[in-house]
């Protein structure tokens, strides 16, 4: 699948690397990759890539990670990362993995999220594109993602110790984080670390939850992308309905 990951840097390189630079450093433009900005400020980019027959990658990209948490926020960008696949509008409780297993996706190597400092990302990759449907059912997930998911009060309580635990992980490289904060002290990097605070993990509520979702996951911060075996013409056309519903 080499073809498909050079291919899919190639998209990310558009989307990270075309601001603040020079002419003389401004990496050429791939002309492969369809992009556009749909009616409600979404943008997406698209790009077909056969190393492997009928496979795709699916990324949505949501521009809030931990830099804009305020003082009773921190880590709920990470937070809201996991209570996604918690349930959504259209694939509530934990029907998302369950589907993307079912067509041979694996949460964890072919499924994940990760939250930065500056954006969340959600993966969906190596996934079998053997049928239109499938397509439709990625880019819904994508769709549920940036606007409809659920928080339920219940998932949120279940979910604090998973983030505890991992806070407890990254704990044992403790130098490490020392390290990172000396270097950047003055900074809101020194002061918002991902992970957040496990005051705030441990006390946030369901309704804290939902207004940082609502606050921040909109349109015009977020796109998406579509790399694989596919149609471009028609998983644009997907893209731009998709938005509308």
């Amino acid at each position: 699948m080499k073809r498909l990951t050079v291919a899919l840097l190639a998209v990310l390189a558009a989307i990270f690397t075309t601001h603040g630079q020079t002419s003389e450093q401004i990496v050429p433009a791939d002309t492969a990759i369809r992009q556009g900005v749909l009616p409600n400020g979404m943008t997406y980019y698209v790009r077909k890539a056969v190393s492997k027959k009928h496979i795709g990658e699916f990324r949505l990209i949501q521009r809030t990670g931990s830099l804009v948490e305020n003082d009773t926020e921190l880590g709920m960008a990470h937070f809201l990362e996991h209570m996604m696949f918690k349930g959504t509008k259209h694939y509530p409780g934990n029907t998302i993995i369950d589907f993307l297993r079912s067509i041979g996706v694996a949460f964890g190597p072919d499924v994940n999220a990760r939250t930065s400092f500056e954006n969340t990302q959600y993966i969906l990759s190596a996934v079998p594109l053997t049928g239109e449907s499938r397509i439709d059912s990625c880019l819904m997930i994508l769709r549920d993602w940036s606007a409809d998911a659920i928080i339920d009060g219940a998932a949120l309580d279940a979910e604090r110790n998973v983030i505890v635990e991992e806070w407890r992980a990254r704990s044992v490289s403790d130098d490490g984080v020392k390290l990172f904060k000396e270097i950047n002290a003055g900074t809101r990097y020194a002061e918002r670390l991902p992970i957040g605070s496990m005051d705030v993990i441990n006390t946030c509520t369901m309704e804290q939850m939902r207004a940082f979702y609502k606050r921040w996951y909109q349109p015009q911060n977020q796109c998406v992308i579509a790399c694989g075996d596919f149609n471009p013409d028609l998983m644009v056309r997907k893209i731009e309905n998709f938005s509308a519903t």
